[in-house]
């Protein structure tokens, strides 16, 4: 396995997990 594969894998997942978890905390508006 790549290891760089790897790594910009788990920046793309990190980085939608993000989107996603922001975009939520917009649009529940928790703080």
């Amino acid at each position: 396995m790549n290891s760089f594969a790897l790594y910009t894998f788990f920046k793309k997942a990190c980085a939608s997990f993000i989107h996603l978890f922001s975009n939520r905390l917009r649009h529940g508006k928790i703080t």
